[in-house]
């Protein structure tokens, strides 16, 4: 099996636990962190993928336009 180049801004599934830690479910992901970090660290940041949105955004929230200079138009099928 050929072996996957992770690179900032890929997206990726990662494993989130429910907030009892009951179960896991696996969502997209896209990768934050500068790729020459992660070749000298262990762990990888990264920033959880969902089409939903809450009423009252919280602070650590980052809502990605469409029209965002850096956003792949790839992602929104144009």
């Amino acid at each position: 099996m050929a072996q996957r180049i992770v690179r900032r801004g890929s997206v990726v599934p990662v494993r989130y636990p429910f907030t009892d830690l009951s179960s896991i479910k696996v969502r997209p992901a896209v990768v934050v962190m500068p790729d020459q970090l992660m070749r000298k660290l262990d762990d990888v940041l990264c920033l959880f993928i969902s089409s939903s949105m809450h009423a009252k955004l919280l602070s650590t929230d980052f809502v990605l336009e469409p029209n965002y200079p850096s956003f792949p138009r790839k992602w929104i099928g144009i």
